[in-house]
């Protein structure tokens, strides 16, 4: 389905700077003398939204799969293959490794070389990973994990010697091994000083570029030894806390989120802020304001869980917009996703009319659109001209990997292009915000002519241009077609 905003006017995929300028009365004119006499003469493109899936990285629905490190039943590779066939339809998959068969020892070469080959198989296809090691998968992990934290710490050591070998898929690392189903409950290694040992030692032994996840806020806060979520001053400053997201589980199936909140009517976490430990539970409204903070820098993401009111489709668009959600399992819980199929979206936007369920899938994780265009200069013409390039994210979180931003020109009559790197960081295009870009432009380094201009948005890690939510002219080489320009001297 391709459905676009009816505010805007959809402009045909020609090249855009071959438009005729007297034909061009839906276009706004920008024509400056600058430096040296150059005359520029600036033609944006009509930026329409559109409500079309965008399969961008890092965000969005994800299927799960389980494989049971053994001596004695190897993973065989035809398994690996279907399941990466299967999820074809999304960008991330949950891995869990279950590592029970070496609960009283160290992990042998042979599970090892066939943790290395699992990896190396998804690694192969467009997938990013999430990954949680465990010890159980009954609901028994008191019986099913180690005793000793220096087993699991050395099981952190040796599967993070395969781990780091595929940092272009692994994203993030759900956990710190223990708990039932690895959801940090039901353990004897979760008091807060067992917590903050195993959470640093993760931290410790996996390359830095790998985000962490921990169940609940209160064990972030226990962790980071802080009330304060992270801010735009102490995000991606190196430490375990600026790389430290959640995960939830019970996300939306009670008011505690089963468990995960308390149940509390009255605010806790102010009351507690002189704790020595951290470990305090908040109330709903409390941990919703701390993650809406929080995950503006990491990520949050998990199942939802137990048809009740509170997943309900209005419901969950405020929460989960809140919360900074963008990843949601496609499985769990089948019944929820199943309500919001059958919901319909209502509003004055692009998305009116969408199934409830669609509307979730476009607004997981980030979504970016160009809002405007124009260019500037200065009154003398002393200066270079500005071309200045707005763009809102309309989604529930941002990316909290940095992408590369580019403007692409490219001459018309004679195909050469250059392409002008802009300084941006693009983690913090946050959610509900837009940022407006300054591109510098000299004239005298072009040669004149008429000029496509290009935006192009690149993931750095595995070579994506990453998708706008504009029906706009798009190669997949120059990026997106967003304006003409005339340059004369």
């Amino acid at each position: 389905m391709h459905l676009t905003c009816q505010k805007n006017i959809l402009i045909p995929s020609v090249s855009l700077a071959v438009l005729s300028l007297a034909a061009s009365a839906l276009l706004i004119l920008y024509t400056f003398y600058g430096k040296n006499h150059y005359l520029f003469t600036y033609m944006p493109a009509v930026y329409t939204e559109t409500a079309e899936q965008l399969d961008n990285p890092y965000r969005g629905w994800y299927r799960m799969y389980g494989y049971m490190l053994s001596d004695r039943k190897p993973v065989f590779s035809e398994t690996i293959q279907k399941q990466i066939n299967d999820s074809a339809d999304t960008q991330l998959t949950l891995l869990e490794i279950n590592l029970n068969q070496y609960r009283f020892g160290d992990i042998s070469a042979f599970a090892l070389s066939q943790l290395e080959m699992i990896l190396s198989a998804w690694e192969q296809s467009d997938q990013h990973l999430i990954l949680r090691f465990l010890y159980d998968w009954d609901g028994n992990a008191k019986e099913s994990e180690p005793q000793s934290e220096h087993i699991i710490m050395r099981h952190m050591e040796q599967t993070a010697e395969v781990v780091n070998r595929h940092t272009a898929s692994v994203y993030i690392v759900q956990g710190i091994f223990v708990g039932s189903y690895g959801e940090m409950h039901g353990s004897i290694h979760l008091s807060s000083e067992s917590v903050r040992t195993l959470a640093g030692h993760l931290a410790d032994v996996l390359d830095p570029s790998i985000y962490l996840a921990v169940r609940t806020p209160q064990y972030w806060r226990a962790i980071s030894k802080s009330f304060d979520p992270l801010s735009e001053k102490t995000a991606w400053d190196g430490s375990l806390a600026a790389r430290l997201g959640l995960f939830n589980d019970g996300m939306l199936g009670s008011v505690t989120d089963l468990g995960t909140y308390s149940e509390s009517e009255k605010p806790l976490l102010q009351a507690a802020e002189n704790a020595s430990d951290y470990a305090v539970r908040g109330n709903r409204t409390e941990e919703l304001d701390f993650q809406h903070i929080l995950c503006d820098y990491v990520p949050n993401g998990g199942e939802t869980v137990v048809v009740n009111p509170l997943n309900d489709f209005s419901s969950a668009i405020s929460s989960l917009a809140s919360m900074h959600v963008s990843y949601l399992s496609k499985s769990h819980d089948a019944n929820v996703l199943k309500k919001w199929e059958h919901a319909v979206y209502e509003g004055s936007d692009c998305y009116n009319g969408l199934n409830g369920l669609d509307y979730m899938e476009r607004h997981l994780g980030y979504r970016y659109t160009i809002t405007d265009s124009a260019l500037t200069y200065t009154r003398n013409g002393s200066g270079p001209a500005v071309i200045h390039l707005t763009i809102a994210n309309t989604g529930f979180s941002g990316c909290y990997r940095p992408f590369r931003a580019e403007l692409l020109l490219r001459h018309t009559q004679s195909g050469q292009s250059e392409t002008i790197p802009i300084d941006t960081d693009t983690r913090l295009w946050q959610s509900g915000s837009q940022v407006t870009l300054e591109i510098p432009l000299d004239g005298s380094s072009y040669e004149p002519g008429a000029y496509d201009v290009s935006f192009r948005l690149t993931d750095p890690s595995s070579g994506k241009q990453i998708r706008l939510a504009n029906a706009l002219p798009a190669d997949g080489t120059f990026g997106y077609t967003i304006a003409a320009l005339q340059i004369q001297k």
